[in-house]
């Protein structure tokens, strides 16, 4: 018996729902991406404030700090980039407004404690996404009121932000600057390594 197309489209995209809805994270809440490193012998009150001072020296300043669950969340921290973004015009080093979230997440161990860090890269789409919603507009006459077309917010409010890829080199730095901190390098053979998901 075959499934007609639209069917099997339908399907697939109803499979992505889920991951579209509430990211790629674990049962825990513990984004599935990112990198590890075990500290033996360190406590979770230590790493947490240590993870911390970690994120300020690379300029990100905290936005969520929970104790309980073990994790830093910090505002974004906005840049700008030359190519490295995911589009086309990066072949002619189109320069793109960008910004980083980082995420700190301590996972406890019997004799010590994992330290997951996650650098999220976003570029921002707001001129794409305006464009592209105007351009499947039914008709072109100009029949919106100011607040149909966002008259009635402020400018950072209708901001549109792609994740673009994790930022690895700088979860690994931020965890090498954990292990600075701490005053002992990570376990052997356990040093900073990318969650294979």
């Amino acid at each position: 018996m075959s499934i007609p197309f639209q069917r099997v489209g339908l399907l697939a995209g109803l499979s992505c729902l889920p991951a579209a809805l509430f990211g790629c994270t674990a049962p825990g809440g513990v984004p599935v991406k990112g990198s590890i490193r075990y500290f033996p012998d360190v406590s979770e009150g230590q790493a947490l404030v240590l993870a911390e001072n970690a994120l300020r020296q690379y300029g990100f300043r905290i936005q969520e700090r929970d104790e309980d669950m073990g994790r830093l969340r910090t505002y974004p921290l906005e840049s700008t980039m030359a190519g490295g973004t995911g589009r086309i015009r990066d072949a002619v080093k189109y320069t793109n407004r960008v910004r980083r979230v980082a995420e700190v997440y301590l996972l406890p161990r019997a004799q010590g404690v994992r330290v997951k860090c996650r650098v999220m890269l976003q570029r921002l789409d707001t001129g794409d996404y305006t464009t592209f919603g105007r351009e499947h507009l039914m008709s072109d006459v100009p029949t919106e009121t100011p607040i149909d077309q966002d008259g009635g917010t402020l400018a950072r409010q209708n901001e549109v932000w792609t994740d673009v890829r994790s930022d690895r080199q700088l979860q690994q730095q931020i965890l090498t600057t954990l292990a600075e901190l701490l005053g002992r390098p990570a376990a052997a053979g356990s040093g900073a390594t990318q969650n294979p998901r």
